[in-house]
């Protein structure tokens, strides 16, 4: 059985091991890093922090081989006056003459920061074994997320960023970065997004405010802005279901775009409901479960009967959340 639960400490070395699979900013193959990272969500799910500072970080754990095989993240808030939210707003401007007799639309960027905040979803990775597992492994790990903001809608934003890996060159490199923001800052592009994550000072005092005309980009950087990387198409099929769009803006390293919605518009989120757990039953519909444990949570997609008296599980479902009789669980109707 696959089993969705708070990550620990214990799990620093698988968490180093999926981390090598895909370098991002959100998991770095550092253990130092994952280290701070690991204690961040524990103290996350605890309540000890505050919005700002809040990360969340799910491990799907292969219970048959007590091995984590998938994470997934939460951050409460992104974006805020000392760490602002950075991107390219995408514009498009009409121009015309009369002597040419030309009418035309010309896409810009153009530079923007906001300090409002957004909550963003992000660091979804899973083992290459698994991404084409029957049980729709990265679909539970993408969705669960939102079954915790249904249990404290408090904890998070009203509005939901994802922001998604554009097409690399070879080696890894981003042709917006290489033509664009390397020329601003002098740093290359996974040095300068790995400090962005911790201090934007660097990005708001550098980048220039002129707009960026598509057209007079190189062929290379065309190509490659405001579209979804092979690694993240998966991704961006699961957020289209549930309700999120195009944002209208685009990442300012990498420009790869971002896809937001209302919390309250997210298909998971506006469906899922609260039941009292009730008791064992064979059978039923598959339901995505979660239940909060101590200071953490537990979650698995498991077969349900639902009625207005509660919920019942099969006893294996049921031992793995550690469930008893009259507690409560987030349920979403698997689709």
């Amino acid at each position: 059985m696959f089993l969705i639960r708070s990550i620990k400490k214990r799990d620093l070395r698988d968490l180093l091991s999926l981390s090598r699979e895909l370098d991002t900013v959100n998991l770095p193959p550092h253990a130092p890093i994952l280290r701070k990272m690991i204690a961040r969500s524990e103290g996350s799910f605890a309540g000890r922090l505050k919005q700002e500072e809040a990360q969340y970080v799910f491990a799907l754990e292969d219970t048959s081989r007590k091995k984590v095989v998938g994470v997934s993240k939460i951050f409460a808030r992104h974006g805020t006056p000392s760490k602002p939210h950075v991107y390219f707003q995408v514009a498009v401007e009409s121009v015309s003459s009369r002597t040419l007799k030309v009418r035309a639309e010309r896409k810009v960027y153009r530079f923007r920061a906001d300090s409002r905040g957004l909550t963003e979803i992000g660091g979804l990775v899973l083992n290459r074994g698994y991404r084409r597992h029957s049980q729709r492994l990265g679909k539970q790990l993408s969705y669960v997320r939102f079954l915790l903001m249904k249990a404290h809608p408090a904890w998070f934003k009203r509005r939901v960023i994802a922001e998604l890996l554009p097409p690399f060159r070879r080696g890894g490199e981003s042709s917006l970065w290489n033509y664009y923001g390397y020329r601003m800052t002098g740093l290359p592009y996974k040095k300068a997004d790995r400090l962005s994550f911790q201090n934007k000072e660097f990005i708001l005092n550098l980048f220039p405010r002129n707009d960026l005309y598509f057209d007079l980009l190189p062929k290379e950087v065309r190509e490659d802005i405001e579209k979804t990387g092979p690694g993240s198409v998966s991704a961006l099929v699961l957020l289209r279901r549930i309700g999120f769009r195009f944002a209208g803006t685009i990442d300012p390293f990498d420009g790869g775009p971002h896809y937001t919605a209302r919390l309250g518009d997210i298909g998971v989120f506006r469906e899922c409901r609260s039941f009292r757990y009730s008791g064992i039953a064979v059978g039923g519909k598959r339901h995505l479960v979660l239940t909060e444990k101590g200071d953490g949570v537990r979650a698995l997609l498991t077969p349900a009967k639902v009625e207005k008296r509660g919920i019942y599980l099969p006893s294996p479902s049921a031992d793995l959340l550690k469930l008893k009789k009259g507690e409560k669980v987030y349920v979403w109707p698997w689709k």
